[in-house]
């Protein structure tokens, strides 16, 4: 299924500001990869039916896409070139991105091979299963950042003070978001573990409560990834992976014999702080920047709700709705966040006319 990733086009629409096809076909895949799995009967294919379900649904998406572009016009006719040298041009700026993601899956891979091995098989499962969530989870803020970045490129290269502002923006609006769905999934662990899986992995909710606070920082770390990236610092963009995957990495051996699989979470999470430190550090002298500062109220937000809820005697899912919506309470009285809101939205509507 990894060869149609070369002939899906959601990356086109997005840069073309058609977010519509790109999200259709994306959600496409997901319908069709649930039907073929409810279709394709266990007793007959056992767990190999997730490899023909994810087949399958590639193909879905591949076969609308390949329409799409046909029926786009203009849209479709923009990756079509004959210009040899900007074609190698941008596979030698790509490469870092390209090397960065496989980094950064082997990153996500690694402390469950290590937990297995040095701890036990039922640990490295019960942090196998606690990574699956949180890794879908992170699709939110590839969706997000892949309809601002033609937004913010376009403004680096034409007005950098406006796209200062537009980043600040934008790391104030996803701070507030990121907190508050962060404490509503961290007071809801327990229940969201258990409709996933089921009870035969509950000893996996120490894992997922520490896992999913990396959630938040996945979402920081995508605003100074885009600011490297849109200021051709790709090279920063690996260079950061590879340290968080090195951190990652040494927690993992060092915690995983006497912690297990909580050990695992725990090096999981700080390796993505390092990430997020590591491309902040390499970004501070790029004319454009993420600001960090903004996390600061809205994780003192975060912290004082589950204060408050754990305080409380009331059940996980109450708990996370009344945590959510203390966070959601302090985000309507903020002012600079209805500013921050409003331009984003302005930014947006200017661009697409």
């Amino acid at each position: 299924s990894l060869f149609a990733n070369v002939v899906r086009h959601d990356w086109l629409f997005v840069a073309k500001e058609r977010m519509g096809l790109a999200a259709i076909g994306t959600a496409l895949k997901m319908a069709a990869f649930l039907a073929f799995i409810l279709v394709l009967p266990p007793q007959s294919f056992g767990i190999v039916a997730i490899g023909w379900a994810e087949l399958a649904a590639m193909a879905v998406m591949v076969l609308f896409f390949a329409v799409a572009v046909r029926r786009a016009g203009k849209v479709g006719n923009a990756w079509r070139t004959t210009e040899t040298a900007g074609g190698l041009r941008m596979a030698r700026e790509s490469a870092s991105l390209g090397v960065s993601g496989l980094v950064n899956t082997a990153a996500a891979a690694l402390p469950i091979l290590i937990v297995t091995v040095l701890a036990s098989a039922d640990e490295g499962g019960e942090l196998g299963a606690a990574l699956r969530i949180v890794i879908s989870l992170s699709t939110f803020s590839l969706v997000y950042y892949q309809a601002f970045l033609p937004l913010l490129a376009a403004r680096m290269q034409d007005a950098p003070e406006d796209a200062q502002r537009l980043l600040d923006a934008s790391d104030r609006a996803v701070a507030w978001a990121g907190i508050g769905s962060g404490v509503f999934l961290f007071l809801a662990a327990e229940p969201i573990l258990l409709i996933v899986f089921g009870e035969k992995l509950s000893g996996s909710i120490r894992e997922f409560s520490i896992v999913l606070l990396t959630v938040p920082i996945t979402l920081a770390y995508g605003g100074a990834r885009l600011a490297l990236i849109g200021q051709d610092r790709q090279k920063g963009v690996l260079k950061a992976q590879l340290w968080a995957a090195a951190i990652t990495v040494a927690g993992s051996v060092l915690l995983a014999p006497r912690f297990g699989g909580e050990g695992g979470a725990i090096a999981v999470l700080l390796g993505h702080l390092a990430l997020w430190a590591v491309t902040l550090w390499l970004g501070r002298s790029c004319a454009v920047r993420a600001n960090w500062i903004v996390y600061g109220i809205p994780a003192a937000a975060g912290l004082l709700a589950i204060g408050v809820c754990h305080s409380l005697t009331v059940g996980p899912w109450l708990a996370a709705l009344i945590g959510a919506g203390i966070v959601g309470l302090a985000a309507a009285l903020s002012p600079e966040l209805r500013r921050a809101v409003r331009l984003l939205m302005r930014a947006k509507s200017t661009q697409a006319e």
